[in-house]
């Protein structure tokens, strides 16, 4: 869920919330009004109505394009596992369309994405709004995935020590047109994977300015802590062709915001922008190959 104008909104589902009946789902852009009676206007609200349910069913109030709603919506550690990967076809006439969302980069994602790579797909939509970031070794992986074997695309600097990245893999990366979808809440390696492909003409970059959160930190377990874990932020500038900082952020080619309308009546305007976009992009290229 994200907030949005003083009011708490759904922008992913979890997997259980996509098996549940369908009197009972949830949607994108669901306006959460209450949960068993509290009123919901911040996300804090969302946790302390939820905190103490465990494998329950709660009434959910929700407004869904200007209409109210009630849901009977079930709680437990099962509803928790979050859609972190989804990919489909969209087809305009004869025109096939790839549609990635990424949630974050985990581990095996770049896998992920060749084993559902739409066959016969003439562009991809690759959707990165609310992506926090996550491996850099994955976020490494997919960009080899689309660009050619030995491009420069950063370099990690901490103080005096730098690291060059640069692609490694001998196959021929993916060539079609791209678009990239990102918002305020597109953050650390899902905004510097947009601020590559955007310095290197590869892809229009569709939305809003990005967090410009992009510190790095690496993760080491406390010896004997079965449960715990330290995050020391050991990378604190990304430099490629440009420079993104901690504050800055990257602005997208094409900026494009969701308005208090499209939040109410569910429609992703954003979206639909960048398929237009791509579509031309799309035809241009057929162009250029007559």
């Amino acid at each position: 869920v994200q907030r949005e104008k003083g009011f708490i909104y759904v922008t992913c589902l979890a997997d259980e919330f996509q098996r549940v009946a369908e009197g009972a789902r949830l949607e994108k852009y669901d306006r959460i009004l209450e949960i068993d009676g509290r009123t919901i206007t911040t996300i804090e609200d969302i946790s302390h109505a939820i905190s103490k349910k465990d494998n329950e069913t709660v009434k959910i109030v929700l407004e869904r394009k200007r209409e109210r709603l009630e849901k009977d919506i079930f709680v437990g550690s099962r509803a928790y596992t979050k859609n972190l990967f989804e990919a489909y076809e969209i087809r305009y006439g004869d025109t096939s369309l790839a549609y990635m969302a990424l949630s974050c980069f985990y581990e095996s994602l770049s896998l992920s994405v060749m084993m559902n790579f739409p066959r016969g797909a003439e562009g991809l939509l690759l959707d990165l709004r609310g992506n926090a970031g996550g491996a850099m070794d994955e976020m490494n992986k997919l960009l080899e995935i689309f660009l050619p074997p030995g491009t420069y695309v950063y370099t990690r600097k901490n103080g005096q020590r730098e690291l060059r990245v640069i692609t490694d893999i001998k196959t021929k990366p993916i060539e079609l047109p791209i678009v990239i979808l990102v918002d305020r809440y597109s953050a650390s390696a899902a905004e510097m994977f947009a601020a590559i492909f955007q310095e290197k003409k590869r892809a229009v970059i569709v939305g809003e300015k990005t967090s410009g959160m992009v510190a790095i930190g690496d993760i080491y377990a406390l010896e004997n802590w079965r449960w715990y874990v330290v995050m020391c932020i050991t990378i604190d500038e990304f430099v490629s062709e440009g420079s993104i900082k901690d504050g800055v952020g990257l602005t997208p080619g094409v900026q494009a915001l969701l308005s208090d309308d499209d939040i109410s009546l569910g429609v992703d305007s954003q979206l639909e922008k960048a398929k237009e976009i791509l579509l031309q992009k799309i035809r241009e290229e057929k162009e250029k190959k007559k």
